[in-house]
């Protein structure tokens, strides 16, 4: 959808339409879910999320917070309520796959909130 005709329908509508490429998904078939037609897609915006995997290469639990590097460079940063609930038994050689809340093209040093972690 261009610009413009965005444009054109806020102003004939008075309301915006939020695409099923910006949800990502589209409204279920029945109304008892979700209380809105078919037609229209869903607000449930998705976050971005981003997954980094490799290696534990480094870990500290005896200082706060618990420190974790990756053989990629990311560093992870977990209090002890957050390392009990990794999956898996963190120990330096395993494989870390984390899920971060970040927006793929973002190549900040800024830190990112993990969304789930998971040692193999």
């Amino acid at each position: 959808m261009s610009f413009k005709n965005f444009l054109r329908i806020v102003e004939a509508g008075g309301g915006a339409v939020v695409s099923t490429s910006w949800t990502g998904s589209s409204a279920p078939d029945t109304l008892s879910l979700s209380g809105h037609p078919p037609s229209l897609p869903g607000l449930d915006l998705g976050l971005p999320a981003i997954t980094k995997s490799g290696q534990i290469v480094h870990l500290i639990k005896d200082k706060n917070p618990i420190y974790v590097q990756l053989s990629d460079g990311t560093k992870l940063f977990f209090n002890l309520d957050e390392f009990r609930r990794i999956k898996g038994f963190p120990e330096v050689g395993r494989t870390m796959t984390v899920v971060f809340q970040r927006n793929s093209g973002d190549l900040s040093e800024q830190p990112s909130q993990i969304q789930s972690c998971q040692v193999s």
